[in-house]
């Protein structure tokens, strides 16, 4: 086969697998792995704790699907800004709480939903925070439980990011 010849069937390969793959992203055929969020690793911290001290929390996925065909997102059902976990505490006090991964707290920030979330529910008497850590949670749980009613609020919103 000529150099011509060979430069043209690798070209019309090369065009083939992009065009192939662009197909598979457009229609969500495509096999990506999956990454393990760096979250994970505090969510599970976080139940083991909650279920060891009496806690009661349930995880929310709320997350958009893509709609094969149509190329739309939808929305799972939940409110825009829904934290990760919503429960309550022993004594039965509403809580929600978002995490974010070890060390990003502070630097990841909220979404507008998520801040508006949190807030709308501290305003209304309840424990919410955003935390990266056991500790972090446990630090300002206690915080919260251990002051005085008129106090809450402001430890709460202080501690959002």
């Amino acid at each position: 086969m000529s150099d011509y010849k060979e430069r043209i069937r690798r070209s019309v390969e090369a065009y083939s697998l992009r065009e192939q793959k662009k197909i598979e992203r457009e229609y969500g055929l495509s096999k990506k792995k999956r990454r393990r969020e760096p979250e994970e690793d505090v969510c599970r911290d976080l139940m083991g704790y909650w279920n060891s001290n009496g806690f009661n929390f349930d995880r929310n996925e709320s997350k958009a699907n893509k709609q094969v065909g149509t190329n739309t997102w939808v929305n799972s059902g939940l409110k825009s800004g829904t934290p990760d976990f919503i429960g309550c505490d022993p004594d039965g006090h509403y809580m929600a709480v978002e995490v974010k991964a070890p060390g990003r707290r502070n630097k990841s920030g909220l979404r507008d939903a998520q801040r508006d979330f949190l807030v709308s529910k501290i305003d209304s008497g309840a424990f919410g925070c955003v935390t990266d850590s056991v500790s972090h949670f446990e630090d300002i749980y206690l915080k919260w439980k251990n002051a005085k009613r008129t106090q809450k609020k402001s430890i709460l919103l202080s501690d959002i990011p």
